[in-house]
């Protein structure tokens, strides 16, 4: 009997530790509008439609999302998350750490420049109006490209993964 108690005794603390254990999910959404300086923002940030977000320094505990006609400017913040838009008009993200992937789709100009990328990058039908510039990168994914235009241009990524489609030669 006392075996038995033990051996539920030890399989409840196994599980309770499994449970304090798991991550977090981020319940919560900060929307931006207008700039972010230095500082933590333990959210997912949402950049809504038609509205510009600037992150300057800004440490980003969370995803990021951009949507239809916004625009989304980083230059040295630190997201710890993903990074995914949908039709945006620009974005320019410098010497930033993203944690994460970061997925640009159906959208305008793209500026990814000297920044420390941990997981894949992906560049995915992006016509509208606008560059797309992929320069001195260091991505610890792929660099995937496809149905652009204008196709993406730049140098000088360092990719551990793959670099296909239109980002082949970048």
């Amino acid at each position: 009997m006392k075996r038995i108690i033990s051996a539920v005794a030890v399989g409840a603390f196994a599980l309770g530790g499994l449970a304090l254990a798991a991550p977090q999910a981020h319940a919560d959404e900060r929307v931006c509008r207008g700039t972010l300086g230095s500082g933590d923002v333990d959210s997912d940030i949402r950049v809504p439609a038609g509205a510009k977000c600037t992150l300057k320094g800004t440490d980003v505990d969370g995803n990021i999302k951009v949507e239809r006609g916004a625009r989304l400017a980083a230059h040295g913040a630190d997201i710890d998350g993903n990074l995914e838009t949908w039709k945006h008009a620009s974005v320019y993200i410098h010497d930033t750490d993203i944690s994460g992937n970061v997925e640009f789709n159906h959208g305008g100009r793209i500026d990814l420049q000297r920044n420390d990328i941990d997981g894949t990058v992906k560049l995915w039908s992006n016509r509208l109006s606008g560059t797309k510039v992929v320069s001195r990168n260091k991505i610890d994914g792929d660099l995937r490209c496809s149905s652009n235009s204008p196709r993406p241009t730049g140098s000088r990524n360092s990719v551990e993964g793959d670099k296909t489609g239109q980002c082949s030669r970048l």
